[in-house]
């Protein structure tokens, strides 16, 4: 059986029972198929990454003890990523991708041309931790309750890079001079005239081109993690 990995929001240390909830005791008992005496990973960002081993697995309820740390909480900067909500396959795509390449935030962002069938919070948590728990990360990127556009843009402290269709300054110095910045891309329709004008004429958005072609949305957020990543990758002590 595969090394598992189990995101677990609970004080971890060395010795200590756990009571798995249901959706971890059904992914453990159905999915993987394991029994009393599994050892897998168990992690958070507060408490690091600890091995631990199953000592009940029964249909709605396990649990298991904490064995040993493996590695200690460290720190895990990423970006804020405002996004407009997309149709659900699209989304799922989106936020695993996202946190793949190391997203700190989560924003949706209500725009003109934006999908307006809402998703449920809580599923797309659990889609947030599964990819948490397959990218050997540590910390979880916080999802925020959907906002204006606007609003969101404004309570960002330094400021926004937008990718804009409409054409913008060239990405990588632009993320480069601006390394705190959050990221932005629009709906799949894209930005209204309005809403681009009123950006455009916002201080603190810096707007710039994703190149000749017209990239999906996710496509698009993508673009924008990756390069900053990049960036961040290169500047980074060693």
């Amino acid at each position: 059986m595969r090394d598992t990995r189990l995101h677990l929001d609970q004080p971890l240390e060395a010795g200590v029972a756990l009571a798995l909830d249901a959706a971890a005791t059904h992914y453990l008992r159905a999915v993987l198929r394991a029994r009393a005496g599994h050892r897998l990973r168990v992690f958070n960002a507060r408490d690091g990454e600890w091995r631990a081993r199953l000592t009940g697995l029964e249909r709605h309820a396990g649990t298991l003890e904490v064995e040993d740390r493996l590695r200690p909480a460290t720190p895990e900067p990423g970006p804020t990523l405002l996004f407009a909500p997309l149709k659900k396959g699209h989304l799922d795509w989106l936020l695993e991708k996202a946190t793949e390449l190391g997203v700190a935030r989560l924003q949706p962002v209500r725009c003109r041309h934006g999908v307006v069938e809402g998703a449920k919070p809580e599923r797309l948590e659990q889609r947030i931790v599964e990819a948490v728990e397959q990218s050997e990360r540590l910390s979880v990127p916080a999802l925020l309750p959907e906002a204006d556009l606007a609003a969101a843009v404004e309570a960002q402290p330094d400021g926004v890079v937008m990718a804009d269709e409409a054409g913008g300054a060239a990405l990588l110095p632009t993320l480069a001079a601006h390394p705190a910045a959050a990221l932005l891309v629009g709906p799949e329709g894209g930005f209204s005239a309005e809403e681009r004008a009123a950006l455009r004429r916002t201080a603190n958005v810096f707007p710039v081109s994703l190149g000749p072609t017209i990239l999906r949305a996710e496509t698009a957020a993508l673009m924008l993690l990756a390069c900053h990543r990049a960036g961040m990758t290169e500047t980074a002590p060693r």
